[in-house]
């Protein structure tokens, strides 16, 4: 298995897990064979990259929750997002006459219903997580468009809980950690639609609207909800960056909670790895990114990124990679303690990947062959 931009697919690609629409219903099965009009399909779909299998890449690669256990996520934070936006929508009036009987209403329709339900699959995603505390994500989880910002919140709540877990943070603290991460970009729901994914493409001023949805969530929550200090801390500071040059209040280090800054390395590798900025980057160099951009006077908590890579496989098996020799060649395995260095069989055309000899990149005599990028063709 491994992962192909939309852009890159050919007819005839055999479809390596399921894909589903905008509302969570399958919008294609395991091991279809794509046609010009299933691949068009995805394509009007939102869809920006897939999971395919190909004679060198036939290995499984398991989520780190159950797959049934993230469409219900989606599925439930969606209907919270838009929820909130359909009553804030229809009650736009009431704001200006009379914002406190506007909160009452929105207290009312948060607390009593959507983050009960919200509260089960938290539940759920710590117990999963926590009893394979050593589990390592080896599958980017593919989004569309449409539902981009609900499948973000429920990957980047995975993986704060993973690093959580790393961080040995008791079951409330996760929990904390679980609904910060859930509801981080819950101030969305206020902006036009149109801000709602910051592209490269925006305005100063839509820059400067679109950097508003941390206050926006936090005073919602604060206003509207009884979740704790830690949750709405989570939300208000998860932009704030180690070296005080994020928002909404430029803190620094410890300054900044401890969700917040576990919320930032989870939210800066999603948003990478979804190709939702245009470019899908493979998770070797967004791990490079987060290294060489961590501790003092850099933009990530060095313990917090150090934890969080532990747990990335930035070559997942059945990855086809370009090598510094000019060869290609298909990952077999990897190393947990040399990640970036993993085994691979040199590719030979007309050769099946049994028939390929082992070529470890940690053997002495390979230590000067290093991996230039990833290949999707």
């Amino acid at each position: 298995m491994r992962l192909v931009p939309i852009g890159s697919i050919k007819e005839g690609t055999v479809l390596a897990k399921v894909v589903h629409d905008e509302i969570g219903r399958v919008l294609l099965n395991q091991n279809v064979q794509l046609t010009s009009s299933l691949i068009q399909r995805l394509i009007d779909n939102g869809v920006l990259a897939i999971h395919i299998h190909d004679s060198y890449s036939q290995t499984e690669i398991d989520d780190i929750i159950s797959p049934e256990l993230r469409q219900t996520a989606v599925k439930e934070i969606r209907s919270v997002f838009k929820n909130i936006k359909m009553q804030v929508e229809k009650s736009i009036k009431s704001i200006e006459k009379d914002k406190t009987q506007l909160n009452k209403k929105l207290h009312l329709m948060v607390d009593q219903k959507y983050l009960q339900n919200l509260d089960g699959i938290v539940s759920d995603m710590i117990n999963e997580i926590t009893l394979n505390k050593d589990a390592m994500v080896g599958l980017v989880d593919i989004k569309n468009m449409k539902n981009f910002v609900y499948q973000h919140s429920i990957q980047v709540t995975v993986l704060a809980l993973l690093v959580g877990a790393s961080l040995n943070m008791n079951k409330v603290m996760l929990k904390d950690l679980a609904i910060a991460s859930m509801l981080h970009d819950i101030g969305l729901t206020f902006l036009d639609k149109d801000l709602v994914i910051y592209t490269k493409d925006f305005t100063n001023e839509q820059k400067e609207i679109y950097k508003t949805h941390s206050n926006l969530g936090f005073e919602f929550i604060k206003e509207n909800t009884n979740l704790s200090s830690h949750v709405r801390m989570g939300i208000l500071q998860h932009h704030e960056e180690y070296n005080g040059n994020g928002y909404p209040l430029g803190l620094a280090e410890d300054n900044i909670h401890l969700n917040a800054r576990i919320i930032l390395v989870a939210n800066t590798y999603d948003k990478m790895t979804s190709g939702i900025t245009g470019i899908l980057v493979p998770p070797n160099e967004i791990i490079e990114f987060i290294m060489g951009n961590s501790g003092r006077g850099r933009m990530f908590d060095f313990e917090i990124a150090n934890h969080f890579v532990r747990r990335i496989v930035p070559f997942t098996v059945g990855t086809h990679v370009l090598l510094s020799t000019g060869k290609r060649a298909v990952v077999v395995n990897y190393s947990p303690n040399n990640p970036l260095r993993p085994l691979l069989k040199i590719l030979i055309d007309g050769k099946k990947v049994e028939d390929l000899k082992l070529f470890n990149l940690m053997d002495h005599n390979k230590l000067n062959v290093t991996i230039k990028k990833v290949l999707y063709d």
